[in-house]
């Protein structure tokens, strides 16, 4: 949809996932998950994330030219943040529900 770019690709024609995308966002809601257990302090961790993210972190990465608007805003990135994390926290729960169900029945 090229709503924003990498300038540098490993390969001409193939969209790669930059390191951002592919380690420092998992980590960041892996820890997340695991440091804020409630629902309300974990959104509100989220949200900081995201403003950091989206307010700081990627204005960053575009000065340096390692990422490049062309039909995105800072503030979508930022509701795609939070939305990610709520996906995350929800998923989770809902996989940990299903095991503590499974370990029920088999006892």
């Amino acid at each position: 949809m090229i709503l924003w770019a990498y300038p540098t690709q490993i390969f001409g024609l193939v969209r790669t996932y930059s390191l951002f995308e592919l380690t420092i966002l998992t980590t960041s809601y892996m820890l997340l998950y695991q440091y804020f257990t409630g629902w309300y302090t974990y959104i509100l961790a989220v949200i900081i994330f995201g403003a950091i993210g989206s307010f700081i972190a990627q204005p960053l990465f575009v000065y340096f030219g390692l990422y490049k608007l062309i039909s995105w805003s800072y503030l979508y990135s930022f509701v795609v943040f939070i939305f990610i994390g709520i996906v995350v926290k929800f998923t989770i729960l809902k996989i940990v529900n299903i095991e503590k169900y499974s370990l029920k029945r088999s006892k």
